[in-house]
């Protein structure tokens, strides 16, 4: 799936504008934070009973759900057995 897609799909339109960000190939390992409690982020998400305002959204986790970082600490990473982005949000 394509990043415009997955844009449209969580938030419900088309996104203003593409952003380029430096990245560099997947990481090669993930080092083991945590248990991943909850994810908290803002956003317009206009599709999910939102109004395309900016609202705070909060999701807790399940017991067995990781957060995860690369060998430069540079990235977060959630990994659950069950987590996944879908049209609603975040689900698990």
């Amino acid at each position: 799936m394509s990043g415009e897609r997955m844009y449209s799909r969580f938030h419900g339109h088309s996104p203003d504008g593409i952003t380029e960000v430096e990245w560099e190939a997947e990481p090669e390992s993930l080092v083991v934070l945590g248990r991943a409690v909850a994810i908290e982020y803002e956003c317009d998400k206009s599709n999910g009973g939102g109004d395309g305002t900016l609202a705070v959204y909060r999701h807790e986790l399940h017991k067995d759900d990781l957060l995860l970082t690369d060998a430069n600490g540079r990235m977060l990473v959630v990994v659950g057995p069950k987590l996944r982005v879908t049209e609603r949000g975040i689900v698990n």
